[in-house]
Protein backbone atom coordinates (compact mmCIF):
# COMPACT_ATOMS: atom_id res chain seq x y z
CA UNK A 1 0.00 0.00 0.00
CA UNK A 2 1.12 3.54 -0.65
CA UNK A 3 2.71 5.29 2.36
CA UNK A 4 0.03 7.91 1.76
CA UNK A 5 -2.69 5.38 2.53
CA UNK A 6 -5.99 5.95 0.78
CA UNK A 7 -5.73 8.61 -1.95
CA UNK A 8 -9.10 10.10 -1.01
CA UNK A 9 -8.01 10.39 2.63
CA UNK A 10 -4.89 12.25 1.54
CA UNK A 11 -6.93 14.69 -0.51
CA UNK A 12 -9.25 15.33 2.41
CA UNK A 13 -6.30 15.94 4.73
CA UNK A 14 -4.52 18.19 2.26
CA UNK A 15 -7.69 20.23 1.71
CA UNK A 16 -7.89 20.84 5.45
CA UNK A 17 -4.20 21.71 5.56
CA UNK A 18 -4.54 24.56 3.02
CA UNK A 19 -0.87 25.59 3.23
CA UNK A 20 -0.18 29.30 3.05
CA UNK A 21 2.28 30.61 0.55
CA UNK A 22 4.70 33.51 0.39
CA UNK A 23 6.08 35.21 -2.69
CA UNK A 24 9.82 35.39 -2.26
CA UNK A 25 12.45 37.43 -4.03
CA UNK A 26 13.60 35.46 -7.09
CA UNK A 27 16.88 33.71 -6.40
CA UNK A 28 19.87 33.95 -8.68
CA UNK A 29 21.50 30.68 -9.69
CA UNK A 30 24.48 30.16 -7.38
CA UNK A 31 26.69 28.59 -10.03
CA UNK A 32 25.65 25.00 -9.48
CA UNK A 33 27.02 22.34 -11.77
CA UNK A 34 24.83 19.45 -12.89
CA UNK A 35 26.75 17.93 -15.76
CA UNK A 36 24.55 16.60 -18.52
CA UNK A 37 21.44 18.46 -17.41
CA UNK A 38 19.98 19.84 -20.58
CA UNK A 39 16.79 21.18 -22.05
CA UNK A 40 14.86 18.54 -23.92
CA UNK A 41 11.77 18.35 -26.06
CA UNK A 42 9.96 15.28 -27.26
CA UNK A 43 11.42 14.74 -30.71
CA UNK A 44 11.86 11.10 -29.71
CA UNK A 45 8.05 10.83 -29.34
CA UNK A 46 8.16 9.51 -25.81
CA UNK A 47 4.77 8.42 -24.46
CA UNK A 48 3.37 9.76 -21.22
CA UNK A 49 4.44 7.64 -18.27
CA UNK A 50 0.87 7.73 -16.99
CA UNK A 51 -0.83 7.55 -20.41
CA UNK A 52 1.24 5.03 -22.39
CA UNK A 53 -0.93 5.22 -25.51
CA UNK A 54 -0.42 9.00 -25.87
CA UNK A 55 2.74 10.65 -27.18
CA UNK A 56 3.52 13.50 -24.81
CA UNK A 57 2.50 16.86 -26.24
CA UNK A 58 -0.83 15.61 -27.55
CA UNK A 59 -4.11 16.20 -25.70
CA UNK A 60 -4.75 13.72 -22.89
CA UNK A 61 -8.16 12.72 -21.57
CA UNK A 62 -9.05 11.17 -18.22
CA UNK A 63 -9.73 7.90 -20.03
CA UNK A 64 -6.12 7.87 -21.28
CA UNK A 65 -4.63 7.94 -17.77
CA UNK A 66 -3.30 4.59 -16.57
CA UNK A 67 -1.38 4.66 -13.29
CA UNK A 68 1.39 2.05 -13.44
CA UNK A 69 1.87 -0.49 -10.68
CA UNK A 70 3.45 0.80 -7.47
CA UNK A 71 5.65 -2.30 -7.46
CA UNK A 72 7.11 -1.52 -10.87
CA UNK A 73 7.61 2.18 -10.24
CA UNK A 74 7.07 4.99 -12.78
CA UNK A 75 8.13 4.09 -16.35
CA UNK A 76 11.44 5.56 -17.42
CA UNK A 77 11.73 7.95 -20.35
CA UNK A 78 14.54 5.69 -21.54
CA UNK A 79 15.44 7.61 -24.70
CA UNK A 80 17.30 10.21 -22.63
CA UNK A 81 20.99 9.23 -22.90
CA UNK A 82 22.05 11.66 -20.16
CA UNK A 83 19.96 9.97 -17.52
CA UNK A 84 18.46 13.31 -16.43
CA UNK A 85 14.72 13.88 -16.31
CA UNK A 86 14.01 10.14 -16.18
CA UNK A 87 10.23 10.49 -15.79
CA UNK A 88 7.70 12.09 -18.12
CA UNK A 89 4.22 12.73 -16.71
CA UNK A 90 1.12 14.16 -18.40
CA UNK A 91 -2.20 15.54 -17.21
CA UNK A 92 -5.80 14.92 -18.21
CA UNK A 93 -7.44 17.79 -20.06
CA UNK A 94 -4.21 19.38 -21.22
CA UNK A 95 -1.31 19.05 -23.65
CA UNK A 96 1.13 20.11 -20.93
CA UNK A 97 3.66 17.53 -19.79
CA UNK A 98 6.52 17.57 -17.30
CA UNK A 99 9.92 15.90 -17.21
CA UNK A 100 10.74 15.16 -13.57
CA UNK A 101 14.18 14.52 -12.11
CA UNK A 102 14.10 13.56 -8.40
CA UNK A 103 17.62 14.39 -7.20
CA UNK A 104 17.23 14.66 -3.45
CA UNK A 105 18.27 11.66 -1.37
CA UNK A 106 18.81 13.96 1.59
CA UNK A 107 18.58 11.06 4.00
CA UNK A 108 15.23 11.45 5.73
CA UNK A 109 12.37 8.97 5.81
CA UNK A 110 12.47 8.02 2.16
CA UNK A 111 8.95 7.28 1.04
CA UNK A 112 7.25 8.81 4.06
CA UNK A 113 7.83 12.43 3.11
CA UNK A 114 5.59 12.23 0.05
CA UNK A 115 2.94 14.29 1.81
CA UNK A 116 5.49 17.05 2.43
CA UNK A 117 6.23 17.43 -1.27
CA UNK A 118 2.57 17.03 -2.24
CA UNK A 119 1.63 19.80 0.20
CA UNK A 120 4.36 22.08 -1.13
CA UNK A 121 3.25 21.57 -4.72
CA UNK A 122 -0.38 22.05 -3.70
CA UNK A 123 0.46 25.33 -1.98
CA UNK A 124 2.27 26.52 -5.11
CA UNK A 125 -0.72 25.47 -7.24
CA UNK A 126 -3.07 27.45 -4.98
CA UNK A 127 -0.79 30.46 -5.45
CA UNK A 128 -1.12 30.26 -9.24
CA UNK A 129 -4.90 30.07 -9.01
CA UNK A 130 -5.10 32.98 -6.59
CA UNK A 131 -2.83 35.05 -8.83
CA UNK A 132 -5.07 34.39 -11.83
CA UNK A 133 -8.21 35.32 -9.86
CA UNK A 134 -6.55 38.53 -8.67
CA UNK A 135 -5.47 39.42 -12.20
CA UNK A 136 -8.95 38.80 -13.58
CA UNK A 137 -10.51 40.87 -10.80
CA UNK A 138 -8.34 43.83 -11.77
CA UNK A 139 -9.22 43.51 -15.45
CA UNK A 140 -6.15 41.62 -16.64
CA UNK A 141 -7.16 39.02 -19.23
CA UNK A 142 -10.61 38.30 -17.76
CA UNK A 143 -12.32 36.00 -17.08
CA UNK A 144 -9.38 33.64 -16.45
CA UNK A 145 -6.62 36.15 -15.64
CA UNK A 146 -4.01 34.07 -17.41
CA UNK A 147 -0.74 35.49 -18.70
CA UNK A 148 3.00 35.35 -18.17
CA UNK A 149 4.40 34.74 -14.68
CA UNK A 150 6.95 37.48 -15.46
CA UNK A 151 6.98 40.64 -13.38
CA UNK A 152 8.52 43.98 -14.30
CA UNK A 153 11.78 42.88 -12.70
CA UNK A 154 11.95 39.12 -13.18
CA UNK A 155 11.26 36.23 -15.55
CA UNK A 156 10.97 33.77 -12.67
CA UNK A 157 8.81 33.08 -9.63
CA UNK A 158 9.78 31.66 -6.23
CA UNK A 159 7.08 30.38 -3.87
CA UNK A 160 7.78 29.46 -0.26
CA UNK A 161 5.11 27.13 1.13
CA UNK A 162 5.14 26.71 4.94
CA UNK A 163 4.06 23.21 5.88
CA UNK A 164 5.51 22.34 9.30
CA UNK A 165 5.86 18.71 10.28
CA UNK A 166 2.80 17.55 8.36
CA UNK A 167 3.79 13.90 8.78
CA UNK A 168 4.00 14.20 12.55
CA UNK A 169 7.48 12.70 12.42
CA UNK A 170 10.95 14.06 13.01
CA UNK A 171 11.88 14.98 9.46
CA UNK A 172 12.13 18.64 10.46
CA UNK A 173 10.99 19.94 7.07
CA UNK A 174 9.22 23.25 7.65
CA UNK A 175 8.74 24.67 4.18
CA UNK A 176 8.98 23.74 0.53
CA UNK A 177 10.45 26.09 -2.06
CA UNK A 178 9.05 25.86 -5.59
CA UNK A 179 10.90 27.85 -8.26
CA UNK A 180 9.98 28.23 -11.94
CA UNK A 181 11.27 30.38 -14.79
CA UNK A 182 10.81 31.02 -18.50
CA UNK A 183 12.79 28.82 -20.85
CA UNK A 184 13.51 28.22 -24.53
CA UNK A 185 12.58 31.80 -25.52
CA UNK A 186 9.01 31.07 -24.42
CA UNK A 187 6.89 32.61 -21.69
CA UNK A 188 5.68 30.38 -18.88
CA UNK A 189 2.08 31.32 -18.12
CA UNK A 190 0.08 30.98 -14.93
CA UNK A 191 -2.28 28.49 -16.57
CA UNK A 192 0.46 26.20 -17.89
CA UNK A 193 2.37 26.44 -14.62
CA UNK A 194 -0.77 25.48 -12.71
CA UNK A 195 -1.28 22.50 -15.02
CA UNK A 196 2.35 21.45 -14.50
CA UNK A 197 2.02 21.65 -10.71
CA UNK A 198 -1.12 19.51 -10.90
CA UNK A 199 0.80 16.96 -12.96
CA UNK A 200 3.64 16.86 -10.43
CA UNK A 201 1.15 16.48 -7.57
CA UNK A 202 -0.31 13.47 -9.36
CA UNK A 203 3.16 11.98 -9.82
CA UNK A 204 3.89 12.31 -6.08
CA UNK A 205 0.46 10.94 -5.17
CA UNK A 206 0.92 7.96 -7.49
CA UNK A 207 4.52 7.21 -6.48
CA UNK A 208 5.28 8.63 -3.02
CA UNK A 209 8.47 6.54 -2.82
CA UNK A 210 9.81 8.77 -5.61
CA UNK A 211 8.76 12.04 -3.96
CA UNK A 212 11.91 14.04 -3.45
CA UNK A 213 13.60 17.35 -4.09
CA UNK A 214 13.60 17.65 -7.87
CA UNK A 215 14.42 19.56 -10.99
CA UNK A 216 11.58 19.75 -13.47
CA UNK A 217 11.02 20.89 -17.03
CA UNK A 218 7.63 22.05 -18.30
CA UNK A 219 6.66 21.41 -21.93
CA UNK A 220 3.44 22.38 -23.61
CA UNK A 221 2.14 20.82 -26.81
CA UNK A 222 3.67 22.18 -30.00
CA UNK A 223 5.63 24.85 -28.11
CA UNK A 224 8.04 22.38 -26.53
CA UNK A 225 9.87 23.59 -23.44
CA UNK A 226 8.31 26.69 -21.87
CA UNK A 227 9.74 26.61 -18.35
CA UNK A 228 11.92 24.84 -15.84
CA UNK A 229 12.54 24.91 -12.12
CA UNK A 230 13.05 22.99 -8.93
CA UNK A 231 11.35 21.82 -5.73
CA UNK A 232 13.52 22.04 -2.60
CA UNK A 233 13.16 21.93 1.19
CA UNK A 234 13.91 24.14 4.18
CA UNK A 235 14.30 23.08 7.81
CA UNK A 236 13.62 24.51 11.23
CA UNK A 237 17.38 24.40 11.87
CA UNK A 238 18.05 26.81 9.04
CA UNK A 239 15.39 29.31 8.04
CA UNK A 240 17.30 30.80 5.11
CA UNK A 241 18.75 27.94 3.08
CA UNK A 242 16.78 25.71 0.76
CA UNK A 243 18.33 22.34 -0.12
CA UNK A 244 18.02 19.96 -3.05
CA UNK A 245 20.23 17.22 -1.63
CA UNK A 246 22.94 16.56 0.88
CA UNK A 247 22.54 16.86 4.65
CA UNK A 248 20.46 19.94 5.47
CA UNK A 249 20.53 19.26 9.21
CA UNK A 250 24.26 19.92 9.10
CA UNK A 251 23.81 22.83 6.68
CA UNK A 252 25.71 20.97 3.98
CA UNK A 253 24.64 19.90 0.53
CA UNK A 254 23.35 21.39 -2.67
CA UNK A 255 21.62 24.71 -2.04
CA UNK A 256 18.55 25.34 -4.17
CA UNK A 257 19.16 26.98 -7.53
CA UNK A 258 19.26 26.16 -11.20
CA UNK A 259 22.62 24.91 -12.50
CA UNK A 260 24.75 27.63 -14.06
CA UNK A 261 24.89 25.74 -17.36
CA UNK A 262 21.15 25.18 -17.55
CA UNK A 263 19.42 26.96 -20.48
CA UNK A 264 17.09 29.55 -18.98
CA UNK A 265 15.87 31.54 -21.99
Amino acid sequence: MSPFGNRRSLLAFATCLSPAFVLATPLAAPGLNAEGLSRRGNGAKIPCGNAPNIIAGNPVTAADIVVPSQDEGPPLATTDPSGYFPYLWCGAGTSTYVFIDPIGSYGYNKGTDGLIFWSGLDGAYNATQNAMKSRAATGINPPMGDGSIDSSHSTSLTLLVPIGNVTGGDSGVQWVEVFAQDSNHQKLTWGIYGAALTIMKDFVLSFPLYADASYFQINDGKWGTVGNGYVGIGLHTNTTNCYLKGNPTQNTGLICGMPSDYPNN
